[in-house]
C-alpha cells in the first residue's frame, strides 16, 4: 500500500494504528465513466439517456 500511496494511486482516509482505510477515487471515477458509456447506445449519456440503471455522474473536483 505504501508504494500505491507514494505513486498517488490511493490515499489513506483514516489514521489508526490497527485498521487503515484507503480510497482510490480516480480508479472508481474511471469505472463509473466506463459504465455510463456502456449504458448508452451512442456511448454518451449526456446526449442520450442511459438505457439501464447507471451510477450517478461524478462531480467535478
Amino acid at each position: 500500500m505504501t508504494r500505491l500511496e507514494d505513486a498517488g494511486v490511493v490515499r489513506q482516509i483514516n489514521v489508526d494504528r490497527r485498521n487503515r482505510a484507503y480510497e482510490a477515487t480516480d480508479i472508481i471515477d474511471a469505472f463509473t465513466d466506463l459504465e455510463r458509456q456502456l449504458a448508452s447506445p451512442v456511448s454518451d449519456t449526456r446526449s442520450q439517456p442511459p438505457q439501464r440503471p447507471t451510477p450517478a455522474r461524478r462531480s467535478t473536483r
